[in-house]
């Protein structure tokens, strides 16, 4: 010992207690910033599957050690959420598209004006002359007023005379479940 000063001598089984206390803390901190400006910049490249499934994004962020955090990685983890919801932003996109459509003319000649569209107020789907077992039977194959309106289109009939029909008897089965094994449909 020279003077008043104290010298410690290190050895390596000092290491491993060294690493813990002062430098793991600093490498984690550093993680964990590296990793926020990452998520930060996903978040401003996908807003849109950031406000709609942000939490099972960061579901399956938590099985991603922050480490691992690469704009590269991230980007997979996304698009696995994204291609979970396919169906969702395919249906989106339809109903938007079918809300923009122009008029066009079918290749048999006949052409296809605005179609004209039921009083906003009201909705088909609850009117009483809509058989209730229809209505359910309608929901469960995802069809909307938005569905109704391409099929009327496609078919060159006004979703006035779609809904007239149920009005008729005997009703023919507009929408109606495929059985299999019983051989009747």
């Amino acid at each position: 010992m020279i003077g008043n000063e104290q010298h410690t001598i290190l050895t390596t089984k000092d290491l491993p207690k060294l690493f813990q206390q002062y430098i793991q803390p600093s490498l984690q901190q550093s993680t964990d910033l590296a990793a926020g400006g990452i998520y930060a910049a996903m978040q401003a490249r996908h807003p849109q599957a950031f406000q709609k499934y942000g939490p099972e994004i960061q579901q399956e962020l938590a099985k991603v050690p922050k480490q691992y955090w690469t704009l590269d990685n991230l980007e997979t983890v996304v698009t696995l959420v994204y291609g979970r919801h396919r169906d969702d932003y395919a249906r989106e996109e339809a109903q938007r598209l079918v809300a923009h459509m122009e008029p066009t003319i079918r290749p048999t000649g006949g052409g296809s004006g605005p179609v004209p569209t039921q009083d906003q107020h009201q909705n088909p789907f609850e009117s009483e002359s809509i058989p209730t077992d229809w209505k359910q039977r309608a929901k469960q194959a995802g069809i909307t007023e938005a569905t109704i309106r391409e099929f009327c289109q496609a078919n060159d009939m006004s979703p006035e005379d779609f809904w007239k029909q149920f009005d008729t008897s005997p009703r023919q089965p507009m929408v109606a479940e495929i059985g299999g094994g019983s051989g009747t449909r």
